[in-house]
């Protein structure tokens, strides 16, 4: 860090750099990132402003770095379980409004919760407008946000209890003397919770990366009131729930694969039975373990080799069922060598379309040829 000090030399402005002693370089480490990269830019645009209107040849400024103005440490996911909790705990409607307009609406607090009127709120539509001080700078002076399953029932608590003839959604608490911020971290820590930085933007910031998880970005932002952009460097935040879908989708991934094994054996053969085919619906049934991802050996999924459909068994083979192309899917003592869902996929084959029974069969190719 550094302070600049203006001078002239021979005719010529020019500005001289002083560092700082080493107690205030120590005291300017405890700034964050973003706010040492807004106090660089704001440095930077004025003098860059200076030279391009010639009143001086250079800027001090030109080649420093301001660094990064996203700061991830400060950045929490507040999770439903978590944030019901603090619901719980808050003292009346009006803060109860408060947080889910923050947590579920989106809304930055206090600005745009202030500014929230009945008015403005569309029970018919199921959507609210949102007048927003910070992007009216910007040309859009409001959004239209939808009124969420989770959001609703807080403000029409607070409808029922409103007096006659009230214009805000919010009233008591609209006095400039009162902190929103510090009530809420005594909210947060009678719900016996752990507090989290930025409280209110990180509610806004999770409610984001939920909705991005089920919409098109451009249309979350629309509702949340910024761009993908901004929504990208400051909101989204990769948390639990992805970790969790990505694996779910690969056990269901493998899970296919394994079940088009089987479902092929269910396919009815459009030539007669081979004698090669009789000899091995002989032999008893074998099965194979599946070990899926983030199973024990205990819990694999045994999926059994089922003998083609349209091989009869001889009936000197005593014990064993005769499987035919008419009845061998119905057979009581098949069905009980797989399970439910398999049960579901060979009832549902003869529906699918062309391209899934192609692209099963090509998984079963695939497997075949290793």
């Amino acid at each position: 860090m550094a302070s600049v000090h203006r001078e002239k030399r021979n005719g010529k402005t020019r500005f001289r750099i002083q560092f700082y002693d080493k107690d205030k370089q120590r005291r300017s480490i405890r700034l964050a990132a973003d706010t040492n990269k807004k106090g660089a830019d704001a440095r930077q645009a004025v003098f860059k402003r200076a030279v391009r209107k010639g009143l001086i040849d250079e800027s001090p400024f030109a080649e420093v770095k301001g660094g990064s103005d996203c700061n991830e440490s400060r950045l929490h996911f507040i999770d439903q379980g978590t944030i019901q909790k603090v619901l719980d705990a808050a003292p009346d409607a009006e803060w109860r409004a408060i947080i889910a307009l923050a947590r579920y609406g989106g809304l930055r607090t206090p600005s745009e919760t202030l500014g929230l009127k009945w008015a403005d709120i569309d029970w018919a539509t199921d959507r609210f407008t949102v007048a927003s001080p910070k992007t009216a700078r910007q040309g859009k002076p409001s959004r239209l946000v939808p009124l969420f399953p989770e959001l609703r029932p807080y403000l029409e608590e607070l409808f029922d209890q409103a007096a006659p003839g009230s214009m805000y959604v919010i009233g008591r608490y609209r006095d400039k003397s009162a902190n929103l911020r510090t009530q809420f971290q005594r909210i947060i820590q009678r719900a016996g919770v752990q507090s989290w930085e930025r409280l209110y933007h990180n509610l806004r910031a999770s409610r984001e990366t939920e909705l991005a998880n089920e919409f098109p970005l451009h249309v979350v932002t629309d509702w949340i009131g910024n761009t993908p952009a901004v929504a990208n460097r400051h909101y989204l935040q990769t948390v639990e729930q992805h970790f969790q879908q990505a694996i779910g989708k690969w056990n269901a991934a493998v899970g296919a694969t394994v079940g088009a094994k089987v479902v092929q054996q269910w396919v009815p053969s459009a030539t007669a039975p081979s004698r090669t085919m009789l000899q091995e619906t002989r032999k008893p049934p074998a099965f194979t373990e599946v070990l899926l991802h983030g199973t024990s050996l205990t819990d694999s999924v045994r999926t059994y080799i089922i003998p083609p459909r349209g091989s009869e068994l001889s009936q000197q083979s005593p014990g064993k069922s005769q499987f035919s192309s008419a009845g061998g899917a119905k057979s009581g003592a098949v069905g009980a060598l797989i399970d439910t869902d398999l049960q579901a996929v060979v009832a549902a084959w003869p529906a699918l379309p062309d391209a899934v029974k192609a692209g099963i069969l090509a998984m079963i190719r695939a497997a075949k040829s290793e």
